[in-house]
């Protein structure tokens, strides 16, 4: 077959795939992938193998011999039609998921985009993978700089609270990750500032509470008067009484 065009797989290529895959099983230092058959989802399986590929630091070229070693069924058959070149992991990943990701779903996953904004108990951590889901579904198009700013434009839209999405945007991040990082950090300091002010306000409400309790426990203006009245009463009687022994001693 002539360079450029779809080409059959050499047994040579197959072995070498084959080595590759029994390498990862041998080395306990670095972890076994999932094989890539075309029935789950695209996007499952990448992030996936790309959580593998961080674990094990792997350089792109690397990444793509993985890839490769990786495949079998319909995703070999995706390899076998590709161009008889030297495959990077780009574009041999891109290729996949153009096959194996549901084009169809496309209009779904943008009006999911659109409408998205954070549940009700979602982390932030939560949002963003859900939104680079859908911008992943409804962009196939896109580069990944692209999809990375469109992720990160919606994740910030979702964030609900308007403090929370100007920090966001102040701090200027570098990717989605950075943006979620900042926002997960000051959302949890949020969060303390409001229980401690809650604290704070209980604590006032029953130095209030126990000022009012006092007040009602101290006599009022009126019952002083009284007192004061009987008290002379008292003292009246008692120099009567002390006159009235006088005179019949007398």
């Amino acid at each position: 077959m002539e360079s450029g065009g779809a080409r059959r797989i050499p047994e040579r290529e197959l072995s070498q795939s084959t080595h590759t895959l029994e390498i990862l099983s041998m080395d306990p230092q670095i972890c076994r992938i999932c094989s890539l058959d075309g029935v789950q989802p695209w996007d499952s399986y990448i992030s996936h193998f790309e959580s593998f590929s961080d674990i094990n630091s792997w350089s792109q070229c690397e990444k793509a011999q993985y890839l490769k070693a990786s495949l079998k069924g319909d995703a070999l058959e995706i390899f076998a039609e590709l161009p008889n070149t030297r495959l990077d992991f780009e574009t041999l990943s891109t290729a996949l998921e153009t096959r194996f990701w549901h084009a169809h779903e496309g209009p779904l996953f943008l009006a999911q985009l659109t409408m998205r904004t954070r549940e009700k108990g979602e982390s932030v951590q939560q949002s963003a993978q859900a939104i680079r889901k859908f911008v992943k579904g409804a962009n196939l198009s896109l580069n990944s700089a692209a999809r990375e700013d469109i992720a990160f434009e919606h994740f910030r839209n979702a964030l609900g609270n308007i403090k929370l999405q100007r920090t966001v945007f102040m701090s200027k991040p570098r990717s989605l990750a950075e943006a979620v990082a900042v926002a997960a950090k000051t959302e949890s300091f949020q969060r303390a500032q409001q229980t401690h002010d809650l604290k704070q306000r209980g604590n006032v409400r029953q130095i209030v509470e126990d000022a009012a309790e006092n007040k009602s426990k101290s006599p009022s203006m009126a019952n002083i008067l009284q007192m004061l009245q009987e008290m002379k009463i008292t003292l009246v009687e008692l120099k009567d009484w002390q006159q009235s022994v006088k005179r019949g001693q007398s």
